[in-house]
């Protein structure tokens, strides 16, 4: 669960996306999907989520782990597939060999094709 404590004063300056963030909202639920908390909850969505994960998803996992501390190019904020998509192909020549060695560090497995880039 993800708690924010905000001022009265903080909380006057808070605005809402008019609509999910397309990339994001697909990350987020692939997040919760592999934490283990709130059961009752989450128990029933998880358990067909894993039934119905296609395989070509799974290596996301790599990245996109429980704790919610993934690299920032996974989840770029884009209004449309489309540019969420090209932020992702155009990440590269940003990302740095420190941002890779924490992201394959933190995938779980020896065999991950995280530790390959």
């Amino acid at each position: 669960m993800l708690r924010v404590h905000f001022t009265a004063e903080g909380l006057l300056d808070v605005t809402f996306a008019s609509e999910p963030l397309p990339l994001v909202e697909p990350s987020m639920a692939l997040i919760a999907w592999q934490r283990v908390d709130e059961q009752a909850v989450f128990g029933r969505w998880r358990n067909r989520i894993g039934r119905e994960l296609p395989d070509r998803a799974r290596p996301l996992l790599d990245l996109l782990r429980p704790d919610g501390d993934d690299p920032q190019f996974v989840e770029p904020l884009s209004r449309s597939p489309e540019e969420g998509l090209a932020a992702l192909r155009d990440a590269g020549p940003r990302l740095t060999a420190d941002q890779l060695h924490r992201t394959a560090a933190r995938a779980p497995g020896r065999a991950s094709w995280l530790r390959a880039l």
